[in-house]
């Protein structure tokens, strides 16, 4: 069978992801993304023109799957502590196994080292501590707010070490990420009051 005719810049945006995950962020090439998206590597070239640049959309895709994540999740589950569960799963899921999150540790580490990444890092960073605290204020009393932002603290602490410690311990971040979250809203978070007959 001969290559697709055409890839939407979604896939291989995911398809980038997936070479950096089993390659590393120094080292993966626009031929293991191409052979990731069922591409030729010129076809990679022509829409991205450059490494450095597929690296730029690779930046930007994750302040995207945040957004795709809690959108879906806030949209499918009338519960804020369900659909912080599944919002942070799902933004962990488009790695697919824990060595492959240690490769993502590093791209992070590439990144602090870096102006312009840091930059990105810190937006992706508040981007996501925005979402949750959205949820966990629907969750809390509205007039607690000191207590609302802790609980945000911690949720998002349990996230990140959810994902570190699933690159340490090779386990599926998605699951992981799941378990450790659940825990934290198990802790912070009231289950929703039955509605009154």
């Amino acid at each position: 069978m001969g290559r697709p005719k055409s890839r939407s810049d979604e896939e291989v945006v995911a398809a980038a992801w997936r070479a950096v995950g089993r390659h590393g962020p120094a080292t993966f090439t626009i031929r293991q993304v191409a052979a990731e998206a069922g591409l030729s590597p010129a076809a990679i070239m022509q829409r991205f023109g450059s490494k450095a640049r597929l690296m730029a959309a690779l930046r930007a895709d994750g302040a995207d799957l945040v957004r795709r994540a809690f959108d879906e999740a806030t949209a499918g589950h009338a519960d804020p502590r369900r659909a912080l569960v599944e919002a942070l799963a799902s933004c962990a899921s488009s790695v697919a196994r824990g060595e492959d999150m240690a490769n993502h540790v590093a791209f992070l580490a590439m990144d602090l080292a870096d102006e312009e990444g840091r930059r990105q890092t810190r937006t992706f960073f508040r981007l996501l501590h925005t979402n949750i605290g959205t949820l966990v204020a629907r969750a809390l009393d509205p007039d607690d707010r000191q207590q609302a932002e802790r609980t945000t603290d911690s949720i998002e602490a349990a996230y990140h070490g959810a994902l570190l410690s699933a690159a340490v311990y090779g386990k599926t971040p998605a699951e992981h990420v799941r378990r450790r979250v659940e825990q934290a809203c198990a802790a912070h978070l009231r289950p929703p009051r039955p509605a009154q007959g």
